[in-house]
This record gives C-alpha cells, structure tokens and sequence, in this order.
C-alpha cells in the first residue's frame, strides 16, 4: 500500500508539472505572439506594397507628366514625415524608410520625351508612373494606421470653412487677401522680368495667326502661311478699314502678373489645378467666310492663378494640407505648403516666360489612341527647362526670403 501510494503521489506530482509547463509554454507562445504580430501584419504590409503593380491606362502625356510630378511631391513630403515623425518605433521606421527608397519616382520626364518614344516604350513608362502613384498611396494609408498623419477631417475642414469665411468674406475682398495678391504681384512681376533679362529673351512682334479649320498653327515666315497671308489681303479688301487695319496689328505679349484664385476643379474626380496660366482680354477676329477658316489675335495679355487655398499655410507648418469633400465617403489631400507654393509659382512661371517669348510653343492639336483629340499642352523640354531654372533663381534671390517673411508673419 505504501508504495502504490507513494507511486500515485508521483503520478499526480509529474501530471501537475506537466501541465504547469505545458501552460507556461502556451503562455509564454502567447505573449511571443502577441508581441510579433506587430512585426508580421508590418512584413504583410510591406510586402504588398512592394508588389503592388497598377495596370496600363490610356493618358494623354500631359497627364502622365502631372502624375509623375505630383509622384515626387509625394515622395518628399512622406520621406520629411519618417524623419521628424516620433510616433513610430525605430524599427519600424527603418523599414518604411527602406521600402520608401525602392519606390522609383522618374525624373526629368517631359511631353517631348514621351512623344519620342516607340508606343511600347511609351506604355512602359505610363506603368511605371501609375505603380509609382498606387506604391505611394498605399503607403500613406499604411502609414495612416501607424498613427502618421491622422487627421482629424471634421474639424480640420471646420477650420477651413472658418478661414475661408474670413480671407474671402461675402462683403467683398479682406484686407489681408488684398495684401496677399499686392504681395504675389509683386514677387511674380519681379522674376519674370529678371528671368527674361538674365536669359537675353525677347518678344515676338507679329500677327499672330492662330489655326486654320485643321487646328494646325501657322507661323507667318512659314511658307505654308502664304494662301493665309494672301486671304487676309482679300479680307482687307471686303471689311471696313476699322477690321481691315486691325489684320495689319502686331500682336505684343503683355504679362500682367498674379490675377486671383482658382476654385477646386474635378470635386468628383478629386483632382485640384494648383495654378493656370492663361491669356485674356485678347482680340479675337475670326473669319467664318474663309478658306481656309482662321483666326488671328492682335493683343495677347497673360496673367497667372493660383488655388485659393495657398494662403491657409500661412497659418503654420501644419497646414500643409487642403482637404477637399468630394462626397459623403471621400475626402482628397492637396499639398499646399510653402514649397509647394514656390513650386507652383516656378512652374507657371515658365509658362508665361514662353508665352511671352514663344507665340507658337507646342500650341498644336494632336489624335491619341483613343481617338479623342488634345492639345500637346505646354510642358515641353523648354517648360521643364525653364521650370527648374526659375526655381533655382527664385531661391537664391533676396525676394524668396522677403516673401516667406511676409507669408508666415504673424
């Protein structure tokens, strides 16, 4: 009996132990997954991003060139965010900071480039630009749920609409509005001026005829111009001499400098025009009863928008950001900080230096592959060139420094 019982207490003795192991191995299991599932749904993340591949769609190359640039802005911007931001552990930091450098982003790519391109070549690259784009987005998002760059959209919209209420009042302009638009003015008069006397530019005194009924451009040294050249003889000859002298006008680009605010454009498609520039006030003459049918423009004044929502990052670093509501459901993110002010102003710059400059710059129309016909657009070898060269003057120039003074003033 003694032994049966000592051999039971040892029994009952390896049983407890045994469990009391097995628990604290289960336990132990426990905790080491509880810790590391952090590390495999961040490896999950990573990973998908990483072979996230967008498919090819049909863009026109001025689209695809403002992909790819607004690509880079975002680039910079979430790079700037994994350097200051101290809501992330230095582990995890470092290995967003490591996929983030394997996102390509393509530099120096313009409308020219992609039109001497084989179509092959040329869908290659739309790819590359729209993976580019999804690889960026998804990792905002996941850097959204890591606690990086939530927003509270409610009252961060709230106080868009207070601000708006005050810089646009309905009783007509602010007086800190009618100091902003003195101050773009200015700095905007300064740099076209400069950058056109540095670069030894000069403006085109001509007729400018703009496009016969096939929407080509003509020039009027070109000798494809001289049946217009010889309608617009016999125009003179048919008009009063009021319509008759003004066929005989030299047409001078005149740059009247910053003008106002563009609205949010595409609500539905979430998409914002940071800046415009165009040409307004211009004569037009049209003639219905020639062939062929053209138009010619006597007066050509250019002037420059930008997106009324500039002026909120003048509250600080943390309104780098305009969120727009498209619907109930989506909300989209403009970039509207103090670079990105100066970035814009560089770029429409450019725009109205060639305008200026350059009556006939890729002003022609041309068939895509879908059939719809679009303008080639501006942004050539020539605007990007421009574009960079306006940025790198703006910054070293004493009138940057004045401006940003003047922008975060308080």
């Amino acid at each position: 009996m003694k032994n049966s019982g000592k051999n039971s207490r040892r029994s009952n003795l390896l049983f407890y132990l045994s469990l009391f192991v097995l628990t604290l191995l289960l336990t132990l299991g426990g905790v080491y997954l509880y810790y590391n599932i952090e590390d495999r749904e961040l490896e999950q993340t990573l990973t998908y991003i990483k072979e996230a591949n967008a498919q090819y769609e049909q863009k026109s190359n001025d689209a695809i060139v403002s992909i790819n640039e607004r690509n880079i802005q975002d680039k910079e911007y979430i790079t700037k965010k994994l350097r200051h931001d101290t809501n992330l552990k230095p582990k995890i930091r470092k290995k967003f900071k490591e996929l983030l450098k394997e996102i390509v982003t393509i530099e120096n790519i313009d409308q020219e480039t992609l039109e001497n391109k084989t179509k092959e070549e040329r869908k290659e690259i739309i790819r590359q630009v729209l993976t580019t784009q999804l690889k960026l987005n998804l990792f905002r998002s996941a850097l959204k749920k890591k606690g990086i760059e939530i927003t509270d959209e409610t009252n961060y919209l709230k106080e868009q609409e207070e601000w708006l209420e005050k810089f646009y009042p309905s009783s007509g302009k602010s007086e800190e509005e009618i100091e902003v638009i003195a101050e773009l003015d200015k700095f905007l008069q300064h740099f076209w001026k400069k950058f056109i006397k540095e670069k030894g530019l000069t403006f085109p005194k001509i007729v400018q005829l703009v496009k016969d009924e096939t929407g080509k451009y003509y020039k009027p040294d070109e000798p494809s111009s001289t049946k217009i050249a010889q309608e617009i003889n016999a125009l003179k000859s048919r008009h009063p001499p009021h319509i008759a002298n003004e066929l005989d006008k030299k047409m001078i680009p005149n740059f009247v400098g910053f003008k106002g605010w563009i609205e949010d454009k595409d609500k539905e498609k979430g998409t914002t025009t940071a800046g415009l520039t165009t040409t307004y006030n211009s004569m037009t003459l049209t003639i219905n009863n020639a062939e062929p049918k053209f138009e010619i423009k006597t007066s050509c004044d250019i002037k420059i928008e930008l997106h009324k929502a500039f002026p909120f990052s003048r509250k600080g670093k943390e309104y780098n950001l305009w969120l727009t509501k498209n619907d109930d459901k989506n909300i989209s993110s403009f970039f509207i900080g103090w670079n990105n002010l100066i970035e814009t102003i560089a770029h429409e710059l450019a725009h109205a230096v060639i305008n200026s400059t350059k009556v006939y710059y890729r002003n022609a129309e041309k068939e895509e592959e879908d059939g719809e016909v679009r303008k080639e657009g501006g942004h050539g070898k020539l605007h990007h060139q421009y574009t960079k060269e306006l940025y790198e003057m703006i910054k070293e120039d004493a009138k940057y420094r004045e401006l940003k003074v003047f922008w975060f003033k308080k």
